[in-house]
């Protein structure tokens, strides 16, 4: 008998952000850093709201890379945030439903991206930021 463990494994998400969702207002942003010349994000632990800002008209979108993990530092979910709304057009927005647990964080990191072939500009990302949830 061969005993079989659940894979960790998981597709990664696409999710789009958009400038006329927005959360209330008085959350606390956690944002990357500002070293980044193409693309700013944040995260509020509050309701799950992630912030994406197109810092250049370039016609490139933002995109946001997010890995949740555990306390027991397992990742449990992962995926990518997308904002081609453009520089100038305020700031993106999307609501995560993320599970809020004792330990739990957000790992995220802000990078320039083509969001018609999901192709993630490396060179362009923020460092990545962890922000508990």
């Amino acid at each position: 008998m061969i005993a079989l463990i659940p894979s960790q494994a998981h597709a990664a998400e696409h999710h789009h952000a958009s400038s006329a969702d927005r959360p209330s207002t008085g959350k606390d942003w956690y944002c990357t850093d500002n070293a980044n010349d193409y693309a700013a994000g944040c995260f509020a632990p509050e309701g799950d709201w992630f912030l994406l800002d197109d810092k250049r008209a370039d016609g490139y979108s933002v995109v946001v890379s997010w890995q949740l993990y555990n306390a027991f530092d397992v990742m449990q979910r992962s995926g990518f945030i997308w904002y081609s709304e453009g520089e100038g057009a305020g700031y993106g927005y999307e609501n995560m439903d993320f599970y809020e647990g004792y330990g739990w964080y957000v790992h995220f990191k802000a990078c320039r991206g083509n969001h018609s072939t999901h192709d993630v500009h490396l060179s362009t990302c923020s460092d990545w930021r962890d922000v508990g949830v």
